[in-house]
């Protein structure tokens, strides 16, 4: 039910996109379910914090902050993890075509 409840007892936080269904929220995002700068602050020093992306600009479920927080690894690690995955199916995919 909060984030901050839990924050600390875990490696790895996966913020996930706020998904609408028929024009409306699936659940009320308040800051319970936010991470922001005080939240954050709550996480091991190991933790990490990932996302799906894009981030909804509109409802901010991971604030600004948080994107310069050394423990945020999905503007850079893993968006680069994306994109070697994304190369390698597109060989697998295309290798017999090109032959």
């Amino acid at each position: 039910e909060d984030l901050r409840e839990v924050i600390a007892n875990v490696d790895v936080v996966y913020m996930l996109r706020t998904w609408r269904e028929n024009g409306s929220l699936v659940y009320d995002l308040t800051d319970n379910f936010v991470l922001n700068a005080a939240t954050a602050k709550l996480a091991k020093p190991n933790a990490i914090f990932m996302h799906p992306l894009p981030i909804d600009s509109r409802v901010q479920e991971i604030k600004p902050e948080v994107e310069k927080d050394p423990r945020s690894v999905f503007l850079n690690e893993q968006v680069k993890a994306g994109l070697y995955i994304r190369m390698a199916l597109l060989y697998i995919v295309m290798k017999n075509k090109l032959s």
